[in-house]
C-alpha cells in the first residue's frame, strides 16, 4: 500500500462535515440579536442600529484597506488588489476585474500593493502597513466627533460606523501584536 493512499487516489477522501445550516442559523440569530439589542438595552446602545452593522462593517473595512493602498501609493507602490468581504477588485494585466464570492462575505479585507521590480525598501512597507490603522483612527475619530454634534444620523449610522470603526481598530491592534 502507498504511503499516501488518499493523495494517490487509492482511497476516496473523507467528506467534509455538513455544518452549513448550523453556521447560517447561528449567524441569523446573532444578526437578529444585534438588530434587537438597541431596542432591548437602549442605554448601552445609544444611537446604534444593529441592522446596519454589516454594511457599516464593510465601510470601515473599505476605509482601512484604502488607507493601506493610499499609503502604499504615497511611498511609490502601485495598487494590485483590494478585497473587502466577498468583493474582490484586482488587476489582471492592464485591466481591473471585480468578483463577488458569497462564501467570503463575512471575512475581513486585504490590500495588495505592487512595489517596483527590485525595489524593496522596508521603510516603504512599514508606511504602507501603518496606512490602514491610521485611516481607521481618522475615520473613527470623525464619526465619534460627528455623533455628538449632528446626532446619530439617519437610522443611527454615525454611531454604528463609530462602533464598527472602534472594533476595526481593536482587530488591527491584535493583528499588529501577533505580527500578522
Amino acid at each position: 500500500m502507498s504511503a499516501t493512499p488518499i493523495l494517490d487516489l487509492i482511497e476516496t477522501p473523507p467528506k467534509p462535515p455538513q455544518t452549513k445550516r448550523l453556521v447560517l442559523v447561528i449567524a441569523g440569530l446573532v444578526g437578529v440579536l444585534l438588530g434587537m439589542a438597541p431596542i432591548i438595552y437602549p442605554r448601552y446602545f445609544a444611537g446604534f442600529n444593529g441592522f446596519l452593522f454589516l454594511p457599516a462593517l464593510y465601510v470601515t473595512v473599505a476605509v482601512h484597506e484604502v488607507g493601506h493602498l493610499l499609503a502604499g501609493r504615497i511611498v511609490g507602490m502601485r495598487p494590485g488588489a483590494v478585497v473587502i468581504g466577498g468583493i474582490s477588485i484586482f488587476k489582471s494585466g492592464q485591466r481591473w476585474l471585480i468578483r463577488f464570492d458569497y462564501r467570503r462575505m463575512f471575512s475581513g479585507g486585504l490590500a495588495k500593493v505592487l512595489p517596483e521590480k527590485g525595489d524593496f525598501r522596508p521603510a516603504s512597507f512599514r508606511w504602507m502597513v501603518a496606512g490602514g490603522p491610521l485611516a481607521s483612527i481618522l475615520f473613527t475619530a470623525v464619526c465619534g466627533l460627528m455623533e455628538p454634534r449632528y446626532g446619530p444620523g439617519l437610522w443611527g449610522t454615525t454611531a454604528t460606523l463609530f462602533l464598527d470603526g472602534a472594533a476595526d481598530l481593536q482587530s488591527a491592534h491584535w493583528c499588529l501584536l501577533r505580527g500578522g
